[in-house]
């Protein structure tokens, strides 16, 4: 009886911090969540043939990951010899991982909400984001999209959608992607499909590829 009651007053309390749109209270639960996250996907490989391809299309020399976690991508970024690397988190747990699984990688760690970074217009050629911006709550999106596409000249991404996107959720929210981008001026150059599972646990999961309108 007691193990169920902790457990609901905890799921409450979780329930009121993903509701929240005071970041610090989000923050905390991305913190609390970087660990699980790594273990279950910190490995994972599926989307690099498309980001290989990707980075053979722009040639970037600059990128900035959005939501980097604990560098999942960092083993593809090395491999491709990208001079300049930035990984952006709001987990400061996320963000020490990284520095643990890949203690030689060369990069520059930024601790921040994405609305804060610091950066003159078109800094980076790259900006990259896998399952970040699908946790953005739909009355901050806008200003999300508008510091990316001011600051990269092309933005990946790989969010929730039409092809995977499961129902309401407390983290995990669908938005337009192709207005939110448009709106600043960016098309979509290259999009296709990333199959991840199999069976029930199927995921088809829509990557695009926005280019910064001249």
């Amino acid at each position: 009886m007691i193990k169920k009651f902790y457990y609901f007053v905890v799921n409450q309390i979780m329930t009121l911090i993903l509701k929240s749109n005071i970041s610090f209270l989000r923050n905390f639960y991305w913190n609390l969540s970087a660990k699980m996250i790594d273990d279950n996907w910190g490995n994972s490989k599926n989307d690099y043939a498309v980001l290989e391809s990707v980075f053979k299309k722009v040639a970037p020399k600059k990128i900035i990951d959005i939501g980097c976690g604990s560098g999942r991508a960092f083993p593809l970024y090395k491999s491709f010899n990208v001079p300049e690397v930035y990984a952006q988190d709001v987990s400061k747990i996320a963000i020490t991982l990284c520095k643990e699984k890949h203690p030689e990688f060369k990069c520059n760690y930024i601790l921040s909400d994405i609305v804060n970074l610091k950066f003159e217009d078109d800094t980076f050629d790259l900006a990259l984001s896998t399952r970040v911006l699908a946790a953005v709550l739909a009355e901050n999106i806008d200003e999300v999209i508008k510091k990316i596409t001011s600051i990269s000249k092309y933005v990946y991404i790989n969010e929730m959608s039409e092809t995977d996107y499961l129902g309401a959720s407390l983290y995990w929210f669908k938005h337009d992607y192709d207005a939110l981008f448009e709106k600043y001026n960016f098309k979509v150059e290259d999009t296709g499909m990333i199959v991840v599972g199999q069976g029930d646990k199927q995921q088809n999961q829509t990557w695009k590829l926005y280019k910064k309108q001249s």
